[in-house]
């Protein structure tokens, strides 16, 4: 399993450090990447980049926003526990 942050390069692109950005080519890695999972057979998913870990996946719960550290996701509403980075998949 593999999961990418779905974020907008063409909006990041316009920011203070375009020229960098553009040249550093992440949507071109991110493609590439998507086309080696999908030879490899291993799933790959885009998450969305907007509070995705703060949200329970299982009652729909806002949990509050986490440090990176704090590797686990749990919901103190339903008592569900998983890592999150299955807690920002949302499909």
């Amino acid at each position: 399993m593999l999961f990418a942050e779905d974020i907008n390069f063409v909006g990041w692109q316009r920011g203070m450090l375009s020229k960098q950005s553009a040249d550093a080519g992440f949507g071109q890695f991110v493609r590439i990447l998507e086309w080696v999972c999908f030879r490899r057979q291993v799933y790959f998913a885009k998450v969305d980049k907007n509070g995705t870990s703060q949200t329970c996946p299982n009652c729909g719960a806002h949990t509050g926003k986490k440090t990176l550290d704090i590797r686990v996701h749990h919901c103190h509403e339903c008592g569900y526990t998983t890592t999150r980075d299955v807690a920002s998949l949302k499909e």
